[in-house]
């Protein structure tokens, strides 16, 4: 729509400029003509900068809404692997953020990582002990969350083990120096 309205500006002022032109060295009675052209050119430029102000404006709101939410959610899953006291109200406010700013895939991701949390740690109150298994399973679902959001931010892409490494310091799974 903007490089449509654009285009029928430089167009509208390119015909606007040549009647003008016209009207003032040949025949003023196309001179109104030209410099209503020149002045609906400037309105529609106007116009498509207008709407592309406005397009980025909303965008920008946006993505930092999204990324807002991906911080709380990436901090909340942290926080619960270091023990952290849970905190209901905290949580039902990240999820709604992520049900309604993330991206498709990350709230898949999120899924995957409700049912493992279930199947791990259930409603246990207090530390839990996870089997290595579980704790395997929970990070890994963990990493496939941080990726997603990575994937959405544009983040240069790193794989599951490297952020394993960072999240958990997990030698194992940072590449070598």
């Amino acid at each position: 729509m903007r490089k449509a309205l654009v285009w029928v500006s430089a167009l509208l002022g390119a015909l606007g400029l040549v009647i003008t032109v016209v009207g003032l060295t040949a025949d003023r009675s196309v001179l109104a003509t030209g410099t209503t052209l020149s002045g609906a050119s400037l309105v529609a430029l106007t116009a498509a900068i207008g709407l592309k102000t406005w397009a980025d404006e909303r965008r920008m709101a946006r993505d930092a809404a999204a990324r807002q939410a991906y911080t709380e959610l990436v901090e909340s899953i942290m926080k619960r692997f270091a023990g952290h006291t849970f905190d209901a109200t905290g949580e039902a406010k990240m999820r709604a953020q992520i049900a309604v700013w993330a991206h498709a895939d990350v709230v898949k991701k999120v899924q995957v990582w409700n049912r493992a949390y279930d199947r791990n740690v259930g409603s246990a109150a207090g530390s839990v002990t996870l089997s290595d298994r579980g704790r395997d399973e929970l990070v890994n679902a963990f990493a496939e969350i941080v990726a997603a959001v990575r994937r959405e931010i544009g983040g240069p892409r790193v794989s599951i083990q490297e952020i394993r490494g960072v999240l958990f310091n997990e030698p194992h799974s940072s590449p070598a120096p």
